[in-house]
């Protein structure tokens, strides 16, 4: 929470998704979840953070963290079928800072 009580999450962005993911996961694999995905962009989204980033560019840091982590290969490679790319959002203050903000 801000220190004038404002709020922010940060969400997966389920139509973006849809989109990235259609040509290349199955249906059936749509709404799975890749806890490697979570670890790459947590850890991202945290660094960004503690580092006096706005939610809004910590969610950028996540995304690209992901999207340069996620590759077909890194599922057939090891016999595992493709899983969603994941692509979060900011919904709230999305200027929200948990430190001092970077000017």
């Amino acid at each position: 929470m801000g220190q004038d009580g404002t709020k922010a999450l940060v969400v997966p962005d389920l139509k973006k998704m849809a989109l990235v993911n259609a040509g290349t996961v199955s249906p059936d694999n749509q709404g799975k979840v890749d806890l490697a995905q979570a670890t790459v962009a947590y850890q991202a989204l945290i660094n960004a953070l503690s580092n006096g980033g706005t939610v809004s560019a910590a969610v950028d840091a996540a995304n690209a963290a992901i999207s340069s982590w996620h590759s077909p290969t890194n599922y057939t490679s090891i016999g595992k079928p493709v899983l969603p790319r994941v692509i979060y959002k900011p919904v709230g203050n999305s200027a929200l800072c948990v430190r001092s903000c970077e000017q």
